[in-house]
């Protein structure tokens, strides 16, 4: 008498090797889904870097500028106790402030503005801009550490804290004086004036992934030299 269907045996053996393609292709699924999520976590974390060193360049490459004005030219600003290009740059171990000067229409201001530091090559009337970087908490969730930035126009009392970046942070600002580097935590304010180079590192993360980087830039602070 044939046999009909499969014995008892031949469908555990049937049911196991079907478990086992199912496992080994979850197991690739999770892999390939972990994978992706990483990927995407450092091309976050990369665009993050970039994008704040971008900004904090872009700031610092004109610190000092105060018009048609050469840098070995000393120029007080009115109402304020600063000397332009000597207090362009201000500093902590891990906060930035750069001031430099701007038109009306650069600041998009309106109203009355003071003090005005003098005047572009073109004519337009220039005043005063101040930018500080920091690190601190995020506003709308304290729980996560952002870059800050603090922008101040002339005399006025300012914006305060903005946040520019989300899970990063300024590690470590460092001034070249003399073709050597000084961390901000430990220069001078006499060391400070003769700053010609800014050497910025910030670290950005992914705290659901837990990857981070560190991003280095280089500026040279042409309106110092």
């Amino acid at each position: 008498m044939k046999q009909k269907g499969l014995s008892l045996v031949e469908l555990m053996i049937s049911m196991t090797l079907g478990l086992m393609i199912i496992l080994g292709a979850m197991q690739i699924f999770s892999h390939t889904l972990s994978s992706d999520r990483t990927a995407t976590a450092l091309a976050r974390i990369q665009e993050s870097g970039r994008t704040g060193l971008e900004v904090i360049a872009s700031d610092a490459r004109r610190a000092g500028y105060s018009g048609c004005r050469l840098p070995d030219q000393p120029f007080f600003i009115p109402e304020t106790k600063l000397q332009f290009p000597k207090h362009a740059l201000a500093a902590t171990a891990n906060s930035l402030t750069l001031r430099y000067a701007q038109t009306r229409k650069q600041l998009g201001a309106s109203g009355t503005l003071r003090p005005k530091l003098g005047e572009a090559c073109d004519g337009s009337a220039l005043y005063l801009y101040q930018v500080t970087y920091s690190n601190g908490h995020c506003s709308l969730e304290p729980e996560r550490q952002c870059i800050k930035l603090n922008r101040k126009i002339g005399n006025n009392p300012g914006q305060g804290d903005q946040d520019l970046l989300t899970d990063a942070q300024l590690v470590f600002i460092e001034f070249g004086v003399e073709e050597r580097w000084i961390s901000a935590a430990a220069i001078t304010s006499q060391e400070l004036a003769q700053a010609d180079q800014l050497r910025l590192h910030i670290k950005a993360e992914d705290t659901r992934q837990k990857i981070s980087r560190t991003f280095s830039t280089t500026v040279a602070l042409r309106n110092r030299q």
